[in-house]
């Protein structure tokens, strides 16, 4: 059984297939670690949470 024209993908096709989707991972990745970056960065001025304060006093 031989394969017709189309069915057969040749190497070059397959590496420029390949390496498109290995692109679209790392630009997904890289996007996703740059906005948590950004949140984490700004945590505190999203988020802002009571400071609590704790004073003793000595007696000296």
């Amino acid at each position: 059984m031989k394969m017709s024209h189309k069915e057969k993908k040749s190497f070059s096709y397959c590496m420029r297939a390949l390496h498109r989707d290995i692109g679209f991972l790392l630009i997904g990745l890289i996007m996703v670690f740059s906005l948590s970056g950004i949140v984490l960065g700004y945590y505190g001025f999203w988020n802002p949470a009571p400071v609590y304060v704790h004073i003793v006093l000595l007696d000296v």
